[in-house]
């Protein structure tokens, strides 16, 4: 059996429930007698299980499947056209020791966000430092307003700017030995890429109005753009960032990778 068909099978069993042979025969644009063919030499493996007379209804061996479970199974393609894509977000966030900083690249909607939470879920699986916590910012929320992004980032005294009438802590602060994602990463100032390039040299920053103290934090830092990285990053900043990540998009992926994602 190809590689290929073999990843069709076993996400199309992946659904809740269980599917006769024609209805997978179909899924997969195979003949039926085919189709039987392959079910019954994964039954032999005991990776799937097979259940009632008239019809055959398959599904996956659920004890077979839980002791080899990984979470990023939940991202379509991850045994397929991004797999090498997920094989490097493994070995950059476990580096050690608290990962390597990591930028997602991709067209909207390739799941760039929620390849960023399934990188945080694995981290909490392998029980490692700095996963505590997953603080999510789209820095394009306040792109028009780079003081203001400033103080989201990286916090502000008392009277630092008119209106500051009390101490913020900033998303760096909060996100101390945690995971910091930011999406939309190039719509940050130069100035506050400046700042950030800084603290991941350093591991350390300065609220907006502190001249005299610096602050510390362990961050995991994750990005994510729709944009050429190298085009609309700062060559300081980008230079920092030690792991590129491009996806796949929509219409690069094979047919059967589409049909999971358009279900």
């Amino acid at each position: 059996m190809r590689q290929e068909t073999r990843e069709q099978l076993f996400k199309i069993l992946s659904q809740e429930q269980a599917l006769t042979t024609q209805e997978i025969a179909d899924a997969i644009e195979l003949s039926r007698s085919a189709t039987s063919l392959y079910l019954n030499e994964l039954l032999e493996q005991n990776e799937i299980a097979k259940s009632g007379t008239k019809p055959v209804y398959w599904s996956l061996n659920q004890i077979a499947s839980s002791t080899g479970e990984d979470v990023f199974d939940q991202y379509i393609g991850s045994s397929g056209s991004a797999r090498k894509a997920i094989e490097k977000c493994k070995a950059a966030v476990l580096y050690p020791p608290l990962g390597l900083p990591l930028l997602l690249h991709g067209a909207s909607g390739v799941g760039k966000s929620f390849l960023a939470h399934l990188i945080f879920k694995y981290l909490q699986e392998k029980n490692s430092p700095g996963a505590k916590k997953f603080l999510v910012f789209n820095c394009a929320d306040y792109a028009n307003n780079p003081e203001l992004l400033s103080s989201i980032l990286f916090g502000h005294t008392k009277g630092a700017f008119t209106g500051a009438e009390k101490e913020k802590t900033g998303l760096l602060a909060q996100a101390d030995n945690g995971v910091l994602f930011l999406d939309e990463v190039h719509r940050l100032s130069n100035e506050n890429q400046e700042k950030l390039f800084q603290f991941m040299d350093t591991g350390q920053f300065r609220p907006i109005g502190e001249e005299a103290e610096s602050v510390h934090a362990n961050v995991r830092l994750l990005f994510a753009t729709t944009e050429v990285p190298e085009e609309v990053l700062l060559p300081t900043f980008y230079r920092r960032i030690s792991v590129v990540i491009d996806l796949p998009a929509f219409h690069e992926r094979p047919i059967f990778e589409r049909i999971e994602l358009v279900k």
